[in-house]
């Protein structure tokens, strides 16, 4: 999956090296976004939320680690020159937990992979030359498949749920290829960033 995001990163330099030459910036339909993004819901929800329900409940509790918690996004806004934008996000999520107990022999792993599509509507709030900063609210579907490995037997199970990003803050700087970051809650991430193009 990471080789896929950065050969869409590559491709949207490309294209935009291509398309620059001789064109203005004038009207775009489509502006094409890739990047990665941190902390997200699923990690928080599932990892801190079972961590402290494990607490209560058993006392040899000890720990949980938390590893791979990086989404990686693909999206598609339309009409991105417009106060109110909208479009689609595919977001691809591994998170692998570790609960760890006073007995090593109760030690549990669960590797989860969540595949998100989310319908998104971006506002943007100031509009000036290269520089946008905008809200964005997505909400969607989400594929969650777990492996689960318990002490006694592995366990795997896939199933489907909803999906939700909620950015109070984003940025993009740049005109056809521009850098994108945004600060909020969900599936895409607390922390997310990338590249985008417009076409």
């Amino acid at each position: 999956m990471i080789k896929g995001i950065l050969c869409c990163c590559l491709l949207l330099c490309f294209v935009a090296a291509k398309s620059e030459s001789g064109t203005s910036d004038g009207f775009h339909l489509v502006d094409l976004r890739a990047g990665a993004g941190i902390v997200t819901a699923p990690a928080v929800l599932e990892g801190i939320g079972t961590a402290v329900a494990e607490s209560i409940v058993d006392p040899d509790f000890q720990s949980v680690a938390i590893d791979g918690d990086i989404a990686y996004s693909v999206s598609a806004l339309f009409l991105p020159d417009s106060r109110f934008s909208f479009g689609m996000d595919v977001v691809f999520d591994r998170t692998t937990l570790l609960y760890e107990f006073a007995t090593p022999e109760l030690d549990e792993s669960y590797e989860t992979e969540y595949i998100s599509l989310m319908a998104r509507m971006d506002f943007k709030y100031i509009k000036k030359g290269p520089f946008k900063l905008y809200s964005s609210i997505g909400i969607g579907l989400c594929s969650r498949s777990v492996d689960q490995t318990l002490p006694s037997t592995e366990i795997s199970d896939k199933n489907f749920g909803g999906a939700l990003q909620l950015t109070p803050v984003g940025i993009r700087v740049g005109n056809r290829l521009a850098f994108w970051a945004e600060l909020g809650f969900g599936y895409r991430g607390v922390l997310a960033g990338g590249l985008a193009l417009k076409l």
